[in-house]
């Protein structure tokens, strides 16, 4: 099972990237990773059993983390939702970080309309694209919708003709 996840960081005065103390570079990845284990773990316990095992499918979480210009991956793979012991299987988190897109500049507070972006690096696009599109389940066309909505309309009208029968 895959998830995703985007999320963005701005200061919302300056439109400049939050850099300070609570949101430098390594704060930002423990939050992220942080939220990640917070998002997957009940997830876990819906799809399997509630209480702590090595889970029989493993759930994935692909984050993508911005200021606007500078990006960070996070692959997050949960395999095991028992944390007491050390030993056995554990979870893995793989970042690919300060990854720059391109190089954002901002001239004074009030001409934002004058920003100008410079040295646009396209690996950078395709790792972002490669991490939403790995595990998107792009089978299924608008007509295999259509057909699954009108399954579940059936499905409903002979349920409630079943309990108005009875």
């Amino acid at each position: 099972m895959a998830l995703h996840f985007i999320r963005s960081v701005y200061c919302p005065f300056t439109a400049q990237p939050l850099t300070n103390g609570c949101c430098s570079p390594l704060n930002n990845h423990q939050r992220v990773l942080t939220h990640r284990q917070f998002n997957v773990n009940p997830l876990s316990s819906f799809s399997f059993q509630p209480e702590p095992q090595v889970l029989p499918e493993p759930i994935c979480m692909n984050c993508v983390h911005t200021d606007g210009s500078t990006f960070d991956l996070l692959s997050y793979q949960l395999n095991t939702t028992d944390f007491r012991s050390p030993e056995g299987v554990k979870d893995l988190a793989w970042f690919d970080s300060d990854l720059k897109l391109f190089n954002k500049i901002v001239p004074f507070r009030g001409m934002l309309r004058m920003t100008d972006y410079q040295d646009y690096d396209p690996e950078v696009f395709e790792k972002i694209l490669a991490m939403l599109l790995y595990g998107m389940d792009l089978s299924y066309t608008w007509k295999d919708l259509e057909k699954k909505a009108e399954d579940l309309k059936k499905q409903e009208e002979e349920s409630r003709q079943a309990v108005s029968s009875s």
